[in-house]
């Protein structure tokens, strides 16, 4: 397998609690740029950039972010983090592409490889949306199994949840 190139920045680590989630995030420079249902793989990613803990006044500003996102207000594509960056330009594409995806609404990894102009890769698109750096943000949970659920970094029991959560808080346009 090869190996990712992690980018030379100085980040701020942190874990933030809400509801049924759990996770944990990097920060630099007042944005966010890796988040984590894995504690190991945020291990491997703060030693890599030498992280420090957030202070408190960047921890609120970190959890106002989240709550915004979970609440459905959009968030930009995070073209400054870093670990986009690093993904390869297939995954990049993929990435964009959920970005896009309504808040309270799912598609399939098919319906994204058929975007992507090959209805063939929607392994390759699931494999993409493993790797997606900003889960969340990018929101790869709201990807789906043509046949069931699908899928997620953070389990199935959380991606049940925060595709429940969504519908449940939809607002009417």
């Amino acid at each position: 397998m090869m190996q990712e190139k992690q980018p030379k920045i100085r980040g701020y680590h942190f874990s933030w609690r809400w509801q049924e989630l759990v996770i944990w995030g990097v920060a630099a420079a007042d944005k966010i740029i890796h988040l984590s249902f894995d504690n190991n793989r945020h291990l491997e990613v703060c030693r890599s950039l030498s992280c420090r803990p957030l202070n408190t006044t960047q921890h609120l500003i970190v959890e106002t972010f989240l709550l915004d996102i979970l609440q459905g207000k959009a968030a930009a594509f995070p073209a400054h983090s870093p670990f986009i960056r690093c993904g390869t330009a297939f995954q990049q594409q993929v990435w964009r592409l959920l970005s896009h995806i309504p808040y309270g609404a799912t598609r399939t990894y098919g319906d994204i490889a058929k975007d992507l102009g090959n209805a063939g890769l929607a392994r390759a698109v699931g494999r993409a949306c493993n790797r997606n750096p900003l889960p969340l943000i990018i929101p790869c949970h709201r990807v789906v199994s043509s046949s069931g659920l699908g899928g997620f970094a953070g389990g199935a029991q959380l991606k049940r949840w925060l595709l429940a959560f969504e519908q449940e808080n939809v607002r009417p346009s």
